[in-house]
């Protein structure tokens, strides 16, 4: 598992290796809470740094932080740090107001877990003696149970719990989940056997309570991802890996899977009607672009009432407008195209005149 998280800050931090986050463009346009944004600021004043110098040092610092990130997972002496910089990662996600459900939260408890040094834990010794004494022989015997083999006991806990895993996992929101949630349960027997066969040998009540913590673990992991937007973030990833390679019908398939799962705020409906429009179905492409003007008209509306339009609700709004006037010029609708356009303009100049 910390190979697995080290694995998560380095890609992380690969991909914030662009010129675009670097510029500091796209952290500019996350901040968007006034308050928020006036600390943050007041910090680059204080060290002589102009609005776009701050954002533009910030976001080195978080690409260089998520560099470090695995760095400390993997070297033991170095995890005390890491336990004192990661979760602010996370925290500051929250702060700003960036909203990726629960997934901040998730990620401080595994990091605080992980990399919280071991003399944290000892108050919680006395409960990890009461777990092995609940589980204990003589707990069974008052159960009825006592004459049970500690194998059996054990394989009947392995087998709930990997039913318990398999239902969560195939309940996931993205195709093939109930496939993932059988190899996943055929992954599990090696390890379930293993088990069984050391309970079997050395009669270890504690043992007894590792299928407890694995059902329990997976369980709030999937609860997690279902209350996050993993659905959403599957498809769209998809659909532009498939259209990048040239397989338009089924990228559009896979935009309007992850459109239908994303109900409010800005989805993926321009990258939908782009790929609709190439395939000639300038109809459809052009609802699909209609759409996404409304959404992002209705992101910078948000934005203007907090006192600002990012770069990234413009670029939104340009790239929704001119695309829907493509797909009625490719119909001959001209007249409906210079409509579009000049209600983007008008957007436009409405979202910046100053508040009165």
């Amino acid at each position: 598992i910390f190979v697995q998280m080290a694995l998560i800050y380095f890609w992380t931090a690969v991909a914030k290796t662009e010129p675009v986050w670097l510029s500091g463009e796209t952290l500019d346009g996350i901040i968007r809470n006034p308050e928020v944004r006036a600390t943050v600021l007041s910090w680059g004043s204080w060290a002589g740094l102009s609005a776009p110098e701050t954002m533009k040092a910030l976001s080195w610092g978080v690409m260089i932080g998520e560099y470090l990130a695995p760095i400390a997972y993997l070297i033991k002496p170095l995890r005390p740090f890491g336990f004192l910089m990661i979760p602010w990662f996370h925290i500051s996600v929250e702060w700003v107001g960036f909203d990726i459900e629960l997934f901040s939260y998730y990620m401080i408890a595994l990091n605080l877990c992980l990399l919280s040094p071991a003399a944290l834990w000892r108050p919680f010794e006395a409960l990890r003696r009461g777990g092995e004494r609940l589980l204990s022989l003589s707990s069974l015997t008052r159960l009825g149970l006592g004459h049970t083999s500690p194998s059996v006991v054990a394989g009947a806990l392995w087998v709930g719990a990997i039913y318990l895993c398999a239902v969560s996992v195939a309940r996931l929101p993205v195709e093939g989940a109930f496939e993932a949630s059988l190899l996943g349960a055929g992954l599990m027997l090696p390890l379930t056997l293993w088990h069984v066969r050391a309970c079997h040998i050395a009669t270890r009540p504690a043992s007894w309570m590792t299928p407890f913590i694995f059902a329990l673990s997976v369980i709030l992991s999937i609860a997690a991802l279902r209350s996050s937007e993993l659905g959403f973030d599957y498809y769209r990833m998809w659909g532009g890996d498939l259209k990048r390679r040239g397989e338009l019908s089924e990228a559009a398939e896979r935009y309007q899977k992850a459109n239908e799962l994303k109900r409010s705020g800005v989805a993926r409906h321009a990258a939908l009607g782009a790929v609709l429009l190439k395939l000639g179905r300038a109809q459809e492409a052009s609802q699909a672009y209609e759409e996404s003007a409304a959404r992002w008209s209705a992101l910078a509306l948000e934005e203007q009432a907090q006192g600002r339009l990012s770069s990234r609700a413009e670029r939104g709004l340009k790239r929704a407008y001119q695309g829907w006037a493509r797909a009625l010029m490719s119909v001959g609708e001209r007249e409906a195209a210079r409509a579009v356009l000049e209600q983007l303009n008008l957007t436009l100049t409405q979202l910046k005149a100053p508040s009165p």
